[in-house]
Formats: C-alpha cells, sequence, structure tokens
C-alpha cells in the first residue's frame, strides 16, 4: 500500500515525540498537561484563540472541535501545559506555532 508523504512526516512526528517521552500513569502527569480527552485553549500566530479536545482518532469531530491526538496539531500539542509553544506543519504546508492558553482535565 502506497503512503502519502504527510503519512510519513506525522509517523515520523510521533517517533520523535515518543523518543522524547516517558511513560507516566495518568496521576502521574500534572494536572494541567494534555493528554487523550483535555480540552484546549490555544493561539496560534495570527488567529484568535481556539479551543479543542484532544481525543482519539475514533472519536474525532469536527463540529465538535474533537481533534485527533494523530493529527499535526493534537500531536503537537499533546504533553505540553500552559505557556508552552507547540509547533507543527499545517494543510496548507506552513510551519505553524502555537502557545497554550488553558488545559482542563478530560472531557
Amino acid at each position: 500500500m502506497h503512503r502519502a508523504p504527510a503519512d510519513s512526516k506525522l509517523r515520523r512526528r510521533l517517533a520523535e515525540k515518543l523518543r522524547q517521552s516517558c511513560l507516566m500513569l495518568d496521576d502521574q502527569l500534572p494536572p494541567n498537561a494534555i493528554r487523550l480527552g483535555s480540552t484546549v485553549t490555544f493561539e496560534a500566530e495570527g488567529e484568535p484563540a481556539r479551543t479543542i479536545t484532544v481525543v482519539h482518532p475514533s472519536e474525532i469531530d469536527a463540529e465538535e472541535a474533537r481533534i485527533s491526538i494523530l493529527a499535526p496539531v493534537g500531536l503537537a500539542l499533546f504533553g505540553l501545559r500552559p505557556r508552552q509553544h507547540g509547533e507543527w506543519i499545517a494543510q496548507d504546508g506552513r510551519k505553524r506555532q502555537a502557545i497554550i492558553l488553558g488545559v482542563e482535565g478530560r472531557a
């Protein structure tokens, strides 16, 4: 099966994120760290603040702003806390950067 270049890049970014991570139980994470089920408010360069919920790929819903952890923005923000920055490549090919404004626990 042929895979699109974007899929390969996403896989590499996921592998990189996993290499930089350490396995922790949910109750060991800071309460304001972005994880599956977190509702996150962030501000990307030149855009108004946006709120999304980071979810498993089977739970995505664009109308409800439920974004997959495997989407570029979901992967970039995963594990971050307020005032930290995340970076990703958007679908239009531009590098995007955002600052985390707030994180609420699991949805």
